[in-house]
């Protein structure tokens, strides 16, 4: 019903990092904790160690991997996307289901507020709220403000029809930029407690919003085996749930991974950090795949994904599977 940012702002961040750093480093502790060698193997410049004055690193092993995509449309916390492939290469766009297609909607006025006063008929600049039903021509419903028609499953629903944890009348300033322009030409003149059904052409609904390409990924795409972490990290102490119960000295292991770390201090809102990995551990949890620290450095951890040729992966934040076709 309401008109969305047409720049999409929340997909941008999809999964257009390819799978060597898939999502898993994209934010909070880890993603502070994660050295990266920027994708490249050899000797890398590592830009992401605050420049250590060490020798370069042999990160020479790589793995290749098959992204198992299919044409499809799907929905996922990201919103609506459209994932095409070719023989070589993977395309992710952002697309607005409801483009492009004539609508109908069902709408009752419920009530109608002007300059804090009640009143009869619907007019521009109004604060009004309806309750509303949203089809397609088919009847099948994409929307809707009540519960009972919601939660009716002898209603018939359309593919993008997604439940909600709470149904409420909408409210919304008559003539505002905020509401589909054909929704709220229909409610101007609308009298209290009627109820219309009207049709709505695209160009007057969400004719606005076009596909947008988000990445291209290649179907077959090389990373690298080896990679860095930090060695000693600041965080901010809003990260942790724990925060207020810890102090300089403190032990305890990283959310969402099996890495434990040491409290060097805490100033102000933020915490400086050593990874305790020694060579040999097994990390199992918070990257990628299982891996492996096999070198401990003064600023850096290398560690070495621990996989073998048929494996097959699904990385957070990819709405795939993928397979190990190669490792070196």
């Amino acid at each position: 019903m309401f008109k969305e940012d047409g720049t999409r702002k929340k997909f941008v961040v999809l999964v257009i990092i390819s799978i060597a750093l898939v999502g898993v480093f994209a934010s909070g502790i880890i993603g502070n904790i994660f050295g990266g060698n920027s994708g490249k193997t050899g000797n890398a410049s590592f830009s992401n160690v605050n420049n250590i004055n060490e020798p370069h690193y042999n990160l020479s092993g790589f793995i290749l991997i098959r992204h198992d995509a299919v044409n499809e449309t799907i929905y996922n916390s990201l919103g609506w996307l459209k994932i095409y492939t070719n023989s070589t290469d993977i395309f992710v766009y952002s697309i607005h289901p409801l483009a492009n297609k004539t609508l109908v909607f069902n709408i009752t006025l419920l009530k109608v507020e002007r300059n804090g006063t009640a009143a009869n008929v619907a007019k521009n600049g109004d604060l009004v709220t309806i309750n509303y039903i949203g089809m397609l021509p088919s009847g099948k419903v994409f929307d809707t403000s009540l519960k009972q028609v919601a939660e009716n499953k002898s209603i018939p629903k359309a593919y993008m029809f997604r439940e909600r944890p709470s149904y409420k009348p909408l409210s919304f300033v008559l003539g505002s930029k905020r509401i589909i322009e054909g929704v709220g030409d229909a409610v101007n003149g609308m009298k209290v407690n009627q109820t219309i059904e009207v049709t709505i052409p695209p160009d007057k609904a969400y004719n606005y919003y076009n596909k947008k390409l988000l990445t291209i990924i290649p179907i077959e795409e090389k990373i690298p085996r080896e990679t860095l972490l930090k060695r000693y990290v600041d965080v901010p102490v809003n990260q942790f749930y724990h925060a207020a119960n810890l102090k300089a000295g403190d032990i305890f292991m990283i959310p969402d991974t099996n890495i434990n770390a040491s409290v060097l201090s805490i100033n102000n809102d933020t915490m400086a950090l050593e990874l305790l990995l020694k060579v040999g551990d097994v990390i199992h949890r918070g990257l990628p795949f299982n891996s492996t620290v096999i070198a401990v450095y003064p600023k850096v951890i290398e560690i070495e994904y621990n996989v073998k040729v048929g494996q097959v992966i699904h990385s957070r934040g990819l709405p795939w599977n993928s397979t190990v076709i190669g490792v070196n």
